[in-house]
């Protein structure tokens, strides 16, 4: 998705372009497009990389144990 919006943005321009009006409208373009391809690279990365994917697991384990939101937190690692 975020190469074909990349690839519509970039080829048809001159139709885009009505919404880069202000400055408000291009951060919020900008950001959207950061967003998605940074979403996009992590699902990539968490559906190849066994490392990667257990790393970021044990984060958010820890984040959601520092919390409270997980109870029995040793049975659930199990």
């Amino acid at each position: 998705m975020t190469a074909v919006s990349v690839i519509a943005v970039i080829t048809r321009f001159n139709y885009f372009s009505d919404a880069f009006t202000n400055i408000w409208s291009t951060l919020f373009i900008i950001f959207g497009f950061t967003v998605q391809l940074a979403m996009t690279a992590l699902f990539l990365l968490v559906s190849f990389s066994h490392k990667v994917t257990n790393k970021l697991i044990n984060l958010i384990y820890k984040i959601m144990k520092k919390f409270k939101f997980i109870k029995n937190p040793e049975k659930k690692v199990e």
